[in-house]
């Protein structure tokens, strides 16, 4: 038969909202599953001002969309005070290549084991812009943007298709966190101006405060890594691997501390 498609994706706003104990908080919906329109098979999310607890994934968004249709998530506390709940994630996300993270703050349980604490932002084929507010001049953005504390991975950006994707991240503050911005591989962008304090790490389980894999073409500078470790074991600043260092630039970086 005739198969007529109407249907467009929804945005769903949420300001000043309290979010807690759920298992998925909120998640896009696929409003196309027959895959006749595919540029609009998802919906999107604005949302500010508001505190989610206790959510073992906060925010699931898939996108695969046009530009056009944008999502934010802007002023919001992500926080984790169950401590029978393992590994949470704040914002998981999938084929999003129009999300904005500006000036939130994400903490993990600092009563349960470093390796439980969980993960901020766990993107999967995505673009990510973490700041503080939209600017289209990057070396002058603001830099008082997102927070990190006690988790086990701050940032990590994982790729499955071999597809480069735009990563920026700058004015964020890291502490307490095992592994603050990890980037799978096939990445652009920039990483700068940011605060990284590296937690002790072993020789089994290392700590570090920026990772990037292969094939990658970013520019990390200006930021500032600390340790207060007593012993320079298992605890690194930047990571690259398998790294062409004519796509890399990595300068004017300050470590301050005992780093391996």
């Amino acid at each position: 038969g005739t198969v007529v498609y109407d249907a467009a994706p929804g945005k769903l706003i949420m300001d000043k909202t309290n979010v807690y104990d759920a298992v998925v908080a909120i998640k896009t919906k696929d409003v196309d599953p027959a895959n006749i329109a595919p540029a609009f098979q998802y919906g999107s999310v604005d949302l500010s001002n508001s505190v989610f607890t206790n959510n073992a994934t906060g925010l699931k968004i898939t996108s695969k969309d046009d530009s056009s249709n944008t999502n934010s998530i802007i002023n919001t506390i992500f926080l984790f005070e169950d401590s029978t709940i393992n590994n949470p994630v704040h914002i998981e996300l999938n084929d999003v290549d129009n999300l904005a993270v500006l000036k939130n703050s994400f903490f993990g349980n600092g009563e349960v084991a470093n390796e439980y604490r969980g993960t901020a932002i766990k993107a999967t084929n995505s673009s990510l812009l973490v700041a503080k507010e939209l600017n289209s001049d990057l070396l002058n953005m603001p830099v008082d943007g997102n927070d990190f504390y006690n988790l086990s991975s701050g940032i990590e950006s994982i790729n499955t298709d071999n597809v480069a994707r735009e990563i920026t991240i700058t004015g964020s503050y890291f502490t307490k966190v095992n592994e603050s911005i990890n980037i799978d591989k096939y990445a652009t962008g920039m990483i700068y101006q940011n605060e990284i304090d590296v937690p002790q790490g072993t020789e089994e389980n290392k700590t570090y405060g920026i990772s990037i894999g292969s094939n990658s073409a970013m520019v990390v500078t200006d930021n500032t890594f600390t340790t207060s470790n007593a012993m320079p074991i298992g605890v690194y600043g930047v990571i690259l691997t398998d790294s062409d260092s004519n796509k890399m630039d990595v300068y004017r970086n300050n470590f301050e501390g005992n780093f391996t």
